[in-house]
């Protein structure tokens, strides 16, 4: 694949030729001896090794920290645009569906966010530029599938988000593995559906637990030892003004997607009846056309939705926090208003008096 005529250097030695040949005739005279077992190197069981017991141990980088939030598949979203919101990074969220790739680019595009997706189903030049432009970005998102879990050389990866936790403990090892890469530090942050739990108490013990001692223990002891993930901390405020926007945006997504589904139907019916050179009646080409009553109703609504979407982007995500009461400075300020009302106390009595006597002089006078 080189450009032009390339220019092969050889830098090695003449010992290290001969070492070579020397290599290569034992190898042809070894050729024709039986064969003998490979010799196995023991493996040390580690906090990462699998259940099974066979399988190589796995490890994860020593700068990456594990988080979790558990959520039913409805609010995954509220809590994805929360931490993007809340912790710009380059970003991968891993999906384990196509189409829940192309839907989530799609949502999180509309919300502002800049997302790329990466699937297998993508060509070779859309996928490149996907890449490139999530190398280019330092706050860049890329929703894939498990095709960017390894293979791919991704530097300064800054989060892994695992939308939908992976079938098995091996390809969420080489999810996690993206980011904290060159002693770095990272972070994998887990969604856990309903659906996802027994999954995620595989994670958890697996990756997390003590290594298992020679002599058997009891169970309570070996329940003591599974260590679950952090939670990750959640601002309840921020994420009550997250949901709306998120949920217009499904909205619209859900709409742009279910229309293209539609236009692609008749885009088919209307070219299968002119291969087949068949008449079509006028009234049912307007109406494909044109589409029905309520589909254009929905598309005003679509519209509105839009509109109110950009007004919420537009605004702070919080438009004021919460912050703590000062108890000193509200007892001293209740002192001085105390004070206050004496005062005015004090000068009411004085004005009631001094009205009274002018009265009374008053009265003397006009008798």
């Amino acid at each position: 694949g080189m450009r032009g005529k390339p220019a092969i250097v050889d830098l090695t030695s003449g010992a290290a030729k001969q070492e070579d040949a020397a290599a290569a005739a034992a190898a042809a005279a070894a050729a024709d001896a039986p064969l003998l077992p490979l010799p196995t190197t023991p493996r040390t069981a580690t906090a990462a090794t699998t259940a099974g017991g066979g399988a190589p141990p796995l490890a994860l980088p020593t700068g990456l920290q594990l988080c979790h939030v558990k959520s039913v598949g409805a609010h995954k979203d509220a809590y994805l645009y929360y931490f993007l919101r809340r912790y710009p990074g380059r970003t991968i969220i891993f999906t384990n569906s196509i189409d829940q790739t192309r839907r989530l680019a799609q949502l999180l595009t509309l919300l502002r966010l800049p997302a790329r997706a990466l699937h297998a189903k993508m060509q070779q030049r859309a996928r490149l530029k996907s890449l490139d432009y999530f190398r280019g970005q330092a706050a860049a998102v890329l929703v894939a599938t498990d095709v960017a879990a390894r293979g791919l050389d991704i530097p300064l990866v800054e989060h892994v988000i695992h939308y939908d936790l992976p079938r098995s403990l091996e390809v969420f090892v080489h999810r996690a593995g993206r980011t904290a890469r060159a002693k770095r530090e990272g972070l994998s942050f887990s969604l856990v559906a309903p659906r996802d739990e027994k999954m995620h108490a595989e994670v958890c013990r697996a990756l997390l637990s003590a290594p298992e001692e020679e002599e058997e223990e009891d169970e309570e002891q070996e329940q003591q030892q599974q260590v679950s993930m952090t939670t990750f901390p959640v601002d309840l405020q921020e994420l009550n003004a997250v949901r709306e926007r998120v949920h217009l945006a499904g909205k619209i997504v859900g709409y742009e997607q279910e229309a293209g589904r539609q236009q692609a139907s008749q885009s088919w019916f209307l070219k299968r009846a002119r291969e087949a050179d068949l008449e079509l009646d006028e009234d049912l080409l307007e109406e494909t056309e044109a589409g029905t009553e309520k589909e254009r109703q929905r598309a005003r609504q679509m519209g509105l939705d839009r509109q109110r979407l950009n007004e919420l982007l537009s605004a702070p995500l919080v438009q004021q926090r919460r912050k703590f009461i000062n108890v000193a400075e509200k007892l001293q300020v209740l002192r001085q208003a105390e004070g206050c009302k004496e005062a005015m106390q004090v000068v009411q009595k004085t004005v009631g008096a001094v009205t009274a006597a002018r009265r009374k002089d008053r009265r003397n006078r006009k008798g």
